[in-house]
């Protein structure tokens, strides 16, 4: 996954809201959202080759999702799959239990990666390159991609999508998933510069799906959007009928 849009504790109703699109090898077989693992239950999309996920939720509100981290130098393929190790950090309970997981995990066991994990009282993002750096994420608007930190204000694709973030009331959910929809669909800039899309269509290798998930609280339900391909190409279905109730009640 290249491009991860979070709003956390920031939207009435919904703690963890978050958009990602997928971009791979087109070649590389994939599920779409379903059922992960049943203790606890995970949901998410699942990878065909390695078996594990880029993001994905459980029942008792963690999400995780991970990003690769662009180096100059090329992936080890004998490393392993960075997809598994999301899936491992969605057998937790809490983003803290999470935290503690990765301080035992060997992160060299891995090719650089960027993994962000919340609950709807913590959220985190650890980064693996020499070695791992965690950092604890206040309510607000961040930015995740394959390229630099969190909102890395020197990247054209994160300026854009925060600028138009911080337009968003905080009260409209609708509105918000229609922004987030659009900027899943971005081509990048067309005047001056050229800029880095969050839709990608490359030779080979590019976008292959978008999810947007919304985890609701108290009398607001999940919701579980996915399109299963480029999303400027294909509609985002509510894959919300096989989740489980809104979580309880939480204190902004």
């Amino acid at each position: 996954m290249c491009t991860l849009i979070i709003l956390y504790k920031v939207t009435e109703g919904y703690p963890i809201l978050v958009a990602a699109n997928r971009d791979e090898r087109y070649g590389r077989r994939s599920a779409p959202p379903g059922i992960l693992k049943t203790d606890p239950l995970v949901w998410g999309g699942r990878d065909l080759e390695a078996g594990g996920t880029w993001l994905g939720f459980n029942q008792k509100g963690l999400l995780v999702g991970i990003t690769n981290r662009s180096t100059p130098n090329p992936p080890d393929p004998s490393r392993r799959s960075r997809g598994l190790l999301c899936l491992e950090a969605l057998s937790r309970s809490t983003a803290s239990e999470v935290r503690t997981f990765l301080e035992q995990e060997r992160g060299g066991r891995y090719n650089p990666f960027n993994l962000f994990y919340a609950d709807p009282w913590e959220a985190y993002i650890s980064s693996y390159q020499d070695g791992v750096c965690t950092v604890s994420l206040l309510p607000g608007r961040y930015v995740l991609t394959n390229q630099g930190n969190v909102n890395d204000l020197s990247l054209q694709r994160t300026r854009t999508i925060l600028e138009r973030l911080q337009e968003l009331p905080g009260s409209d959910v609708t509105l918000i998933l229609d922004t987030l929809k659009t900027l899943c669909r971005w081509h990048g800039d067309p005047v001056g510069p050229r800029t880095s899309p969050v839709c990608v269509h490359g030779d080979g290798y590019g976008t292959v799906s978008s999810s947007i998930i919304a985890l609701g609280s108290g009398k607001y339900r999940k919701m579980y959007l996915h399109a299963e391909g480029k999303p400027c190409l294909v509609p985002y279905h509510d894959h919300a009928s096989m989740l489980g109730g809104p979580l309880p009640p939480v204190p902004f």
